[in-house]
């Protein structure tokens, strides 16, 4: 049990990390300092710069090289990330698909896309490294396809967009990486490339929570009459899809760290992109924005439990 516990405590330690930062981001923003521009501008920079440094790095920065162990763990990892949002889009039809409630379809899509960039690349660096971040990609990338495809369609009610589906920032960062081990590229020894690669993933870290704390300081946290069906999507966000894709992941043979990587992008809180969606395309955006806001701070305890549990079960 005293490696469970300290295993809780380093995931723990981390989430306050994330925590603390994200408390600068509020502070900024109720300072003032950091403005509605500012947060879309660090997003950009985060979305088309930063997150695919993460991501080219992972699979192509010499940590993990090219070997039949490793394709068969990427294949593996795309066959979890589907199972895991197939698992959260029947979950969310199950629980919020009447469509006579207005919400319900921020509801669904809030149960159905999960934080993968922003809180769960961060958190896997930190807690596994880049042989977590290779998995965990995968994730990013089917999680692209989902959001521009099914959370699109659900927020918008439009039909799906087949281009803005696969030709996404999120996605095409992911196809480059793979290609680039399928090719066993190796950039660990071309400084001028790996370097600028490794000091932009250096900001995956801060930049993304610094921006949930700009979202958290202009959502408030007080809950309002009818807000039952907000926290049920939450519960099932940070809770239920993650225990059943902990223990239906275990089932299917992934065990020890690859089992932690699927786990954590499963139980990580609601995306921030369900409330940029929700803002272009419904009139519920400031639901939304309370939603992906609360999910965040209740994730502070949600997820450091859930992966020493991953832990314990996974080996």
């Amino acid at each position: 049990m005293a490696h469970l516990l300290n295993y809780f405590l380093n995931v723990s330690t981390q989430v306050i990390i994330f925590f603390i930062l994200i408390c600068i981001g509020f502070f900024l923003t109720k300072k003032n300092i950091l403005t509605a521009d500012g947060s879309k501008q660090i997003t950009d920079i985060v979305i088309y710069f930063v997150t695919p440094s993460v991501i080219i790095k992972a699979f192509a920065g010499g940590e993990v090289l090219y070997s039949p162990e490793n394709v068969n763990r990427l294949l593996v990892a795309a066959g979890a990330a589907i199972a895991v949002h197939l698992i959260a889009f029947l979950v969310g039809i199950a629980f919020f698909g009447n469509k006579k409630d207005a919400y319900n379809k921020i509801y669904t899509a809030s149960v159905l896309c999960s934080n993968c960039g922003f809180m769960s690349l961060p958190l896997t660096q930190a807690v596994l490294g880049d042989q977590g971040v290779f998995i965990v990609t995968v994730f990013v990338g089917v999680f692209n396809v989902v959001v521009w495809s099914i959370g699109l369609s659900l927020i918008s009610g439009q039909n799906v967009n087949i281009k803005k589906t696969f030709v996404n920032p999120g996605f095409i960062p992911v196809l480059i990486g793979i290609a680039m081990f399928l090719c066993r590229v190796d950039l660990s020894g071309v400084p001028i490339v790996i370097e600028p690669l490794r000091h932009l993933s250096a900001l995956n870290t801060p930049l993304p929570m610094i921006v949930i704390g700009y979202y958290l300081a202009k959502a408030g946290f007080k809950l309002h009459k009818g807000d039952g069906k907000m926290v049920l999507a939450m519960m099932l966000r940070l809770v239920l899809v993650p225990l059943i894709a902990m223990f239906m992941l275990r089932m299917a043979g992934i065990t020890g760290d690859d089992l932690t990587a699927c786990v954590i992008p499963a139980s990580a809180p609601v995306a921030a992109i369900v409330m940029m969606l929700a803002a272009k395309y419904s009139d519920n955006a400031e639901q939304a924005s309370r939603l992906v806001s609360m999910s965040h701070l209740l994730s502070v305890i949600t997820m450091p439990i859930l992966l020493t549990l991953c832990k314990y079960i996974g080996g």
